[in-house]
């Protein structure tokens, strides 16, 4: 009786081995994966700060000056982007590398997850503006002097660009107003952008007022990434 206890011991542990291999297996396939996507960004990461000191390194050098870099990528795809001269890699993962809608600075690198918002100094019909752009939609925000020099400025008239990728331009009527007070709506102040650039996860323009009617407020332009509209918002200065 005490070897076919043995053997029934032995049979067990054999179950309970199997099960638990199958339970790991099943966990790791998604943990292989996020820990290549990890790898690999990581990889791009080194190269792209690498490329940078070797650009920096061969323009200060003067001509003649080179140097080779190995360029093997087995996850992701690497281009050159002529719009800014920017070296860029993009990976598609469901691994949280980093946060949706955010972007981090590693060196010269800009580490951003669904951020594909930008602003930039533009143009419109000959009016300097703040265009904001993704992939959805664009507007522009009148530039407007600066904090040490305050212009004439009315909040109905800041945008004066707005443009859907699918539906086209459209018409916008508005005005900010505190209090139901018309006066409110103009007066004095100046416009700037919080940052200019590409890859951001949310772009921010600003214009700081000080109104007909005495009052001191900020408009706060905001465009996320993945939205097709413009958020408003008015903060006290």
């Amino acid at each position: 009786m005490k070897g076919a206890s043995d053997i029934v011991t032995a049979v067990a542990l054999v179950g309970v081995t199997v099960v638990s291999t199958g339970i790991v297996l099943d966990v790791s396939g998604p943990a292989i994966e996020e820990m290549r996507d990890g790898a690999a960004v990581e990889s791009s990461i080194s190269f792209l700060n690498s490329a940078d000191e070797s650009i920096r390194s061969v323009a200060s050098e003067g001509e003649g000056s080179t140097r080779t870099l190995n360029l093997d990528f087995d996850r992701g795809d690497f281009h050159v982007d002529e719009s800014d001269n920017s070296f860029r890699y993009a990976l598609e993962t469901g691994s949280d590398i980093i946060s949706p809608q955010t972007s981090t600075e590693q060196g010269a690198v800009t580490l951003a997850s669904n951020a594909v918002t930008s602003v930039e100094e533009d143009e419109v019909d000959g009016e300097e503006c703040f265009m904001m752009s993704n992939d959805r939609m664009e507007a522009c925000i009148q530039k407007i002097g600066s904090e040490d020099s305050m212009e004439s400025i009315n909040t109905s008239e800041l945008i004066t660009h707005y443009e859907l990728e699918d539906g086209g331009e459209v018409d916008i009527d508005y005005k900010i107003e505190l209090n139901q007070e018309f006066e409110s709506s103009y007066g004095d102040g100046y416009t700037y952008a919080e940052e200019l650039g590409s890859n951001q996860a949310r772009g921010d323009v600003f214009a700081n007022i000080e109104s007909e009617n005495g009052m001191s407020y900020q408009v706060m332009f905001q465009l996320y990434s993945g939205a097709d509209f413009l958020a408003i918002r008015v903060l006290e200065n």
